[in-house]
């Protein structure tokens, strides 16, 4: 199986001080992390929406 350079991360990695690499890439992850938390959140608004449409008087998200 081929080797590869995700994003020239060896250059990086090899050319930046260890603590400030450390930050760098802690930065990345938890950006992901909220962008995957919007996603996940805007996903279950659809699925509450889509649920709701096909329900009739019992709704999520409503007080009864």
């Amino acid at each position: 199986m081929p080797w590869t350079d995700a994003g020239k991360y060896t250059t990086l990695a090899e050319s930046t001080d260890p603590l400030a690499l450390g930050n760098l890439m802690n930065e990345h992850i938890d950006s992901n992390l909220r962008i995957d938390a919007c996603r996940a959140a805007l996903d279950i608004q659809k699925a509450v929406t889509r649920f709701n449409d096909a329900r009739g008087q019992c709704r999520l998200g409503e007080t009864l």
